[in-house]
């Protein structure tokens, strides 16, 4: 079996759980409906998700846009892991033409954000597989993007895709992504705690320390003036704890108390992420 995680990043279906598994070696046929092949079925019924390796026709690219918006998650899971695999010069401008024309008219929107989701995860583990920089700066640009999409599996994915893409950019575009995410962005509270949720995931977790990620949260936190400020910490405390999953677990228990105090903070945004924030470390701790 190939864990999913280590070309994605994070199984679709995930919030930051068990990474899904794949065994690589099943066929199309036995992994999705025939609804979901569609004029592929013919083509690729009989291969192995392996066999995905390279496939630019079409029927293929058609399947994967079609899987990766599947409501069923191991459908999705297994049509972002044989997307991963398809050749990115003919993939990639479907992805990017979703995106342009916001879901390319598709009328369900459950749906719609089910693909975007998928669609950060393919793009990130495209990046990683090629090991380019340019080509990863590129998918973080168009990864960050989407943070806006108010939507918790869309944002939760593109997290994901973020590290899979900082990973290729390394330690000094990591930290000045870091910086980025951290500064005031009228892109809101979750967008800008997402974000940089996923570049700390890319740097591994000792960016908290190291970067000095806590100390400047905390900073924000304990700003009585400043309520954006406020509002931002908190809300990036509950992202890192969805996103970073376990590897958050060691820093939940010193950060609770400042959350709970947030609880019963004067402005209703404030204490609204607080709540959200503090749900989402309990239930690291609680699961």
């Amino acid at each position: 079996p190939v864990p999913i995680s280590t070309m994605v990043g994070q199984a679709s279906s995930g919030h930051g759980g068990a990474h899904s598994q794949l065994d690589m070696s099943a066929t199309f046929g036995a992994t999705f409906s025939a609804k979901v092949l569609g004029d592929a079925a013919g083509a690729l019924s009989g291969k192995a998700l392996s066999e995905a390796e390279g496939m630019k026709d079409a029927g293929a690219l058609g399947f994967a846009m079609r899987a990766i918006g599947e409501e069923d998650a191991r459908t999705r899971d297994a049509g972002v892991a044989a997307a991963v695999l398809m050749d990115s010069s003919a993939l990639l401008p479907k992805l990017e033409h979703y995106l342009d024309t916001d879901g390319d008219g598709e009328n369900d929107h459950d749906r719609a954000d089910r693909t975007a989701a998928g669609i950060a995860l393919v793009m990130g583990g495209i990046a990683a597989r090629s090991g380019d920089a340019a080509m990863a700066k590129k998918v973080a640009d168009r990864c960050s993007a989407l943070l806006v999409c108010p939507n918790d599996m869309v944002q939760v994915a593109v997290a994901n895709g973020l590290a899979s893409c900082v990973r290729v950019l390394g330690e000094g575009e990591g930290k000045a992504m870091l910086d980025e995410f951290m500064a005031a962005s009228a892109n809101g509270a979750m967008a800008q705690g997402y974000g940089l949720a996923g570049v700390v995931k890319g740097l591994k977790s000792k960016s908290l320390v190291s970067h000095g990620v806590l100390a400047k949260l905390e900073e924000k936190i304990g700003s009585k003036k400043d309520q954006g400020a406020r509002e931002q910490a908190v809300a990036t405390y509950g992202c890192l704890a969805k996103v970073l999953g376990h590897l958050f677990e060691a820093y939940t228990v010193k950060i609770i108390p400042s959350i709970l105090a947030k609880c019963g903070d004067k402005v209703p945004e404030v204490r609204a992420a607080a709540e959200d924030a503090l749900k989402a470390c309990m239930g690291r701790l609680c699961p």
